[in-house]
């Protein structure tokens, strides 16, 4: 995992779905894009948010702090990236 401090480009809805485990019941998610600081060609990257994450008041343009989980999963002979955005931190609104 690694923290960096980014801004929010796009935010999509809060969507809800039955967890796999029964012990929680539903999780909220949320997409996002989130630069890197420094300029337009920084780097970008999709991230997924769930439950706490996903239901922070966020807006285009917020400054946070991330940490980000890098993970790959397999899905029909082929190997997908998955970017998880954990522990999000408002630093300055848009």
């Amino acid at each position: 995992m690694e923290t960096r401090i980014m801004k929010i480009t796009q935010l999509g809805q809060m969507t809800t779905f039955a967890s796999a485990k029964p012990e929680i019941g539903t999780v909220e998610k949320r997409n996002a894009v989130m630069q890197e600081l420094g300029g337009k060609y920084e780097d970008n990257f999709a991230v997924s948010l769930y439950g706490l994450s996903a239901r922070q008041p966020l807006s285009v343009g917020d400054i946070v702090a991330v940490k980000l989980n890098f993970l790959t999963h397999d899905y029909q002979g082929q190997t997908y990236q998955d970017v998880v955005a954990r522990d999000v931190q408002k630093l300055a609104k848009a």
